[in-house]
């Protein structure tokens, strides 16, 4: 029972552990259900358990009578109970015939706990599974990291010897992080034979060599040195950034003793404060000691300035102020984050600071008016009154008006309607806009599709604008009818073929059937073999019969 548990918590169904100790027993009232705020339209069958086309007869059955039970609760016990009476060869069977048709709460709940089950009965045969039926990128990394956490010998075993490192390293790079973090030693024994052939990219061990190298640096230095070349610098790197965390100052000496100054990349700072602020002090402190080129990292200094400021504000500012960072935009942007959270707190320190020319001066008070004019207008003001220049604060007005008018806008409702998009301002259609339209459901980016199509004039012209300037962030069948009107355009074949690239990389089904209901003057050699290429990586098989059939010969690589 203790793998089961373990490898449970993994996954994380959070389904039905409590359970298990206890005889299933139908709830003797229904819960009552709460009503929802939302207007957008309510599944009916939410808290039904999903029924497969491909499942076996038996466990069909046995599912119609598990959605007969009064409430979703009793379901879900139900359904967990019902998968931890089947056999082996039953739970392969229903998981390989569908991966690919998990929908609503309870059809995820069902995936989620046949996987769990597997993963103790056989974990190779699941994680081959995942990784030939392309289960999503979250779903694989647990399936792996799972059995790295309960089985770590045999899950390395089975990561050494796999071939799928070019297509599918980072899967694998979860595992070897899971291992590092629980069984750091046996890792650092095992990786002289993990890496003899080089065969695995340096960029998917970095994060479980900075793991070891944190755990036992000395170790971890002395057996890098037996690898091959190619790890040289991923190891490298763990090992000096971990020299940092652990000794600031010893790490500048050493890495000038050894000569490494002339590296620009050999440390990320920003990355390194985002793990550990408590170096911040350190690092501000030791800013003019390090080599030149290390000090072009504005995150880093940002990001330092901002942990410091969380402790100690008075000396985040003395810092800005008292030291020459031979970067006054940089000294800035700094002032301009601090004004998000610390308002008026700042402005002295802004106009004694010597650092700053005028120019810089200006930028930082301007900045930080308009970052706060929206939330906190009192505190802008005092910024807008501390410009010194009339010129200066009547640009900044000026700059606030339009951003002003958009925060009075309203945002995209749920279910746009042709009169809202015929309406909508110009200065709405920006980055928040294409985040709403990406992340919209299919029912609704059908209706948006709809009410564009309806759209005529300057209007539809500005809309197109704005689809062609965020056209990645698009659902795909939004990209398609934008494309469909507006193929004349002189660009419109390079987003044919991206359109065709993404989507069949997504669903090559789907990205077929959109290419066939194409004209023919537009199913073009270019976007036929875009989706081809996609779909063969997926399943060779199925993509050559559909390229004998809608493709020419010459277009199927397959056919030479």
């Amino acid at each position: 029972m203790k793998p089961l548990l373990l490898i449970a918590c993994c996954i994380g169904t959070g389904f039905g552990l409590g359970w298990l100790l206890k005889p299933y027993e139908p709830e003797p009232h229904p819960v009552a259900t709460t009503p929802t705020k939302s207007s957008r339209p309510v599944r009916k069958d939410r808290g039904d358990i999903s029924l497969y086309s491909k499942a076996p007869d038996d466990i069909r059955s046995r599912l119609l009578q598990l959605n007969a039970l009064p409430t979703a609760r009793d379901r879900y016990r139900a359904a967990y109970a019902m998968i931890h009476s089947l056999s082996e060869e039953e739970l392969k069977t229903w998981l390989d015939g569908n991966y690919n048709e998990i929908e609503g709460d309870l059809g995820g709940f069902l995936f989620n706990a046949l996987v769990e089950r597997l993963l103790v009965v056989d974990p190779e045969w699941v994680s081959n599974l995942a990784l030939d039926k392309r289960f999503s990128h979250l779903t694989c990394s647990r399936i792996l990291s799972a059995w790295a956490m309960h089985d770590p010998e045999a899950s390395l075993a089975y990561i050494a010897n796999n071939h799928r490192w070019n297509s599918q390293g980072y899967y694998f790079s979860e595992a070897l992080v899971t291992i590092a973090r629980n069984r750091p030693d046996f890792l650092q024994a095992q990786l002289d034979h993990l890496l003899s052939h080089g065969q695995i990219s340096e960029h998917y061990l970095e994060q479980a060599f900075q793991i070891l190298a944190a755990h036992n640096s000395d170790s971890f230095w002395q057996s890098q040195q037996d690898w091959p070349p190619k790890y040289g610098d991923a190891a490298l790197k763990a090992f000096v950034a971990n020299k940092f965390h652990q000794d600031f100052v010893g790490a500048i000496a050493w890495v000038k003793e050894n000569e490494l100054s002339g590296r620009a990349n050999l440390v990320s700072f920003s990355q390194l404060l985002w793990k550990h602020p408590e170096i911040a002090t350190d690092y501000l402190a030791h800013f003019d000691e390090l080599p030149s080129s290390w000090q072009q990292d504005n995150y880093a200094w940002r990001r330092a300035i901002e942990s410091l400021a969380k402790e100690d504000l008075p000396k985040a500012l003395d810092f800005l102020s008292q030291n020459d960072f031979k970067n006054p935009e940089k000294v800035a942007e700094s002032y301009t984050k601090l004004a998000e959270k610390y308002g008026s707190q700042i402005i002295e320190s802004i106009l004694e600071n010597s650092n700053l020319n005028e120019e810089s001066l200006n930028q930082a008070l301007r900045q930080s008016y308009l970052q706060l004019a929206e939330t906190q207008p009192t505190e802008a003001s005092k910024f807008l009154a501390a410009i010194a220049s009339e010129e200066v604060r009547l640009e900044a007005v000026a700059e606030w008006e339009p951003l002003q008018e958009k925060a009075k806008l309203p945002y995209l409702p749920n279910l746009p309607t042709s009169e809202w998009l015929a309406t909508v301002s110009p200065v709405q259609l920006d980055d928040d806009f294409a985040s709403q339209i990406a992340g919209l459901p299919s029912q609704e980016v059908s209706a948006l599709i709809a009410n564009y199509q309806s759209i005529q004039g300057e209007q539809k012209e500005r809309l197109n604008k704005f689809f062609t300037d965020y056209s990645y962030h698009l659902p795909f069948e939004l990209r398609a009818t934008w494309l469909a009107e507006s193929q004349n355009s002189s660009n419109a074949s390079n987003h044919f073929n991206s359109l065709a690239q993404q989507w069949a990389a997504h669903s090559p089904l789907e990205a077929a059937a959109w290419f066939e209901s194409l004209p023919p003057e537009k199913q073009d050699e270019s976007t036929g073999q875009s989706i081809l290429g996609q779909w063969r990586q997926m399943n060779e098989e199925e993509a050559d019969a559909w390229a004998a059939k809608h493709l020419p010969a010459s277009e199927n690589p397959s056919s030479n």
